[in-house]
């Protein structure tokens, strides 16, 4: 599957203190919040670009996506062209009517970010006021009570990012999504953040994850009412985390992934990056760490076909970079908890959505 990241906006309506952005890792400060949009004439002329490279899909995010009210313009212009949507959220901002509108406009996979079901945890590690926990699992509520009314209405997945205050908490956050009707439980882990030592893993928080958390989250598994084959999925993706190739015990150092040599990148040709003002990037690294060497700029004669295929992000995929250790890629694993049915790109909703 091959995805341009749209993000359509650097605004967001949480202030979370593991945000991914240069400003937080190079000055040691969480970045001033946005106020720009990505403009109208840049996203569409991308999800043109990217049906004509023969991608596969979109993701719109941000920023905090759901903020700006073209989404589901962007989302039936998708549709039409025949290309997967994908809509990253933090869920304080998914009102039922705004959930309505992204279905019926065609949305394919939401992906909700949850880090903790702790409200006191949520607030000191995503910020955004008093109620901002309540949004979200209000928001989360209604789209649960819409799965179990219609199971195909849409994909919703929920996120959170594993760092050290919510490491104990993800086997009741995969219960959430088992009950909850969602179709999967995804993970990154944070590393990287060097500014913030309350957050970032350790070594010992690992082979706590291992001895502790991962048998919790096995018997969470076993005790589901899913498949005896999503189940061994379930069980083999929880037994992943931290033991792939390229991510184990020894490459970690206060909270930060050193690969031996060059990571063993899943992205090259798979995903591309489109920042509000149109500069474009080879890999979603970018989003924390830049570097003018490897980046195009969209203009009316410089298309996405043609970036894809310039020297510059041949020069970057041939070359190893000190921002890989940062790439939340390569540490995401994937928790199954129900099979979606699978709908063809641009295929017709099924009945009932945005009902």
């Amino acid at each position: 599957m091959r995805r341009v990241k749209l993000k359509i906006t650097d605004r967001c309506n949480l202030d979370c203190r593991c945000c991914w952005s240069a400003a937080e890792l190079e000055s040691g400060g969480l970045p001033e919040a946005g106020t720009g949009d990505c403009s109208p004439e840049i996203v569409e002329r991308a999800i043109d670009d990217a049906a004509e490279a023969g991608w596969d899909g979109i993701i719109l995010c941000g920023g905090e996506a759901s903020l700006v009210s073209e989404c589901p313009a962007y989302i039936r212009r998708a549709k039409d062209r025949r290309l997967e949507v994908m809509m990253n959220t933090n869920g304080a901002g998914l009102t039922p009517g705004l959930i309505d509108e992204l279905i019926a406009a065609g949305l394919d996979i939401l992906m909700v970010s949850i880090y903790s079901l702790d409200r006191g945890l949520y607030r000191d590690v995503r910020g955004g006021g008093r109620d901002a926990f309540d949004r979200v699992m209000a928001s989360a509520a209604h789209l649960s009570s819409r799965l179990r009314r219609n199971p195909g209405l849409l994909d919703v997945r929920i996120m959170a990012v594993l760092m050290k205050p919510t490491l104990g908490g993800l086997p009741d956050l995969l219960r959430f999504v088992l009950e909850g009707g969602f179709s999967a439980l995804s993970t990154n882990y944070l590393v990287g953040a060097g500014n913030f030592p309350d957050l970032k893993l350790s070594a010992e928080d690992l082979r706590t994850f291992r001895s502790d958390v991962a048998p919790r989250l096995e018997a969470v598994i076993d005790k589901s009412d899913l498949d005896e084959a999503a189940k061994e999925a379930g069980v083999r993706a929880v037994r992943s985390f931290f033991a792939r190739p390229n991510v184990t015990l020894e490459n970690w150092s206060d909270g930060e992934y050193r690969p031996d040599g060059r990571a063993d990148c899943n992205c090259r040709d798979r995903f591309l990056l489109v920042r509000p003002d149109g500069t474009s990037a080879p890999c979603w690294g970018f989003e924390f760490t830049d570097d003018p060497r490897y980046t195009e700029t969209m203009t009316r004669a410089n298309r996405l076909p043609a970036i894809l295929a310039g020297r510059r992000f041949e020069r970057f995929w041939s070359s190893s970079f000190d921002f890989c250790r940062y790439c939340p890629k390569g540490f995401q694993v994937w928790i199954p908890a129900r099979r979606v049915p699978p709908r063809r790109p641009g295929a017709d909703p099924p009945a009932g959505r945005g009902g």
